[in-house]
């Protein structure tokens, strides 16, 4: 059977060039106008997903407790140095839940193989992993690392030094490690001893008072809704006949009517 493939039309799209860009290729740059619209575009994709990963994680501190609906308002200096303690001294849970919003503000950067094929992208690769080394010779977090430098110096710039994920994700397991001593966990058989204790078999009589209890409340309801004024009104109408014929109603529409 022969090849049916075919070309059914062909185009290209064409972006149009402001002055400068037009320069810009014309001294045969290499970044053209779709590299840069891509760049773009993914910025706003790492945008969006921030917020999305920042609004679950809010959603889930308050169910927990973690967090009342404002962020704590601390300092640089003394957000860095809660960040710095959290690893090996106690804190609110309140505390714990800005910290964790803290670290969720940055995810760490995540190497690829494709990362050191690039001389550029290489060695900045090297620059993040001799941070992650750094860390590690000092027996330091990446909070309390900062937390030192901005100590010793208020114009230190954190934003500035990238870490690998890794970093993040053990500053995290050291903080949770900690925090989680002292918390009383309820084993399988204790778990179920509070519930029934709680929320066990009830008797005939306590049945009965439940029983009475919800007969009352609906009792209340209805009489609140009878004191409702739009109620009222409905009750107070006055239903009269309506006939259609200009000499009014015959005797049988009277005697249905009436009965």
């Amino acid at each position: 059977m022969q090849n049916q493939d075919k070309i059914i039309a062909i185009g290209s799209r064409i972006i149009p060039l402001n002055p400068d860009e037009s320069t810009q290729f014309s001294k045969g740059q290499a970044l053209t106008k779709n590299a840069d619209r891509t760049a773009k575009r993914t910025q706003r994709k790492g945008y969006d997903r921030y917020q999305l990963r920042r609004a679950l994680l809010l959603d889930k501190l308050k169910r927990l407790g973690m967090h009342n609906g404002t962020t704590l308002k601390l300092s640089t200096l003394d957000l860095w140095g809660l960040r710095a303690k959290a690893p090996y001294e106690k804190v609110s849970l309140l505390e714990l839940g800005r910290v964790l919003l803290h670290i969720n503000q940055k995810r760490g950067y995540r190497t690829v193989k494709s990362d050191f094929g690039d001389k550029k992208t290489g060695e900045y690769v090297s620059q993040v992993v001799g941070r992650y080394n750094e860390l590690h010779s000092l027996g330091l977090t990446i909070g309390q690392f900062m937390h030192k430098n901005l100590m010793a110096d208020s114009t230190f710039r954190c934003k500035e030094r990238v870490y690998p994920r890794d970093a993040y994700v053990e500053e995290f397991d050291a903080i949770m490690f900690y925090q989680k001593q002292g918390i009383e966990y309820l084993s399988p058989d204790n778990l179920i001893s509070a519930i029934t204790s709680t929320y066990g078999d009830k008797d005939i009589e306590e049945l009965l008072d439940v029983e009475e209890k919800l007969k009352d409340y609906k009792r209340r309801k209805k009489a609140e809704n009878l004191q409702d004024p739009w109620m009222a009104a409905e009750r107070t109408i006055e239903i009269e006949p309506h006939f259609p014929y200009p000499s009014g109603p015959r005797e049988y529409q009277e005697k249905a009517f009436n009965n």
